[in-house]
């Protein structure tokens, strides 16, 4: 499977990803993306309680090893980018109110 290009990604903010978690979606951010993790969920290597603990949050610091969680590899990473189902909104990229994973 080949990941969508981020081009053609609708653009979500944070409450529009905490309402698709609210009604069950499965959304972990990572570097500015959105990635719908439903179907991977059982098959994360770290176990599901890691992944579910990232689920609407943004977890760029966790995936990418800058706190003390396990730094992806890059065939992590590849994988990953087939998950992709959105960009988050410029506006919420740095914003204040962004709920974070490893807090």
């Amino acid at each position: 499977m080949y990941p969508a290009d981020i081009k053609s990604l609708p653009e979500w903010t944070w409450e529009t990803i905490k309402r698709k978690v609210d009604t069950d979606s499965m959304l972990v951010v990572v570097d500015g993306l959105v990635h719908d993790v439903t179907n991977f969920l059982p098959d994360h290597p770290g176990g599901v309680p890691l992944l579910q603990a990232a689920i609407g949050k943004d977890a760029t610091n966790m995936f990418n090893g800058t706190t003390k969680v396990y730094k992806h590899s890059q065939a992590a990473r590849h994988l990953l980018t087939t998950f992709r189902v959105a960009r988050l909104a410029k506006e919420d990229e740095a914003g204040k109110d962004k709920p974070s994973a490893n807090e």
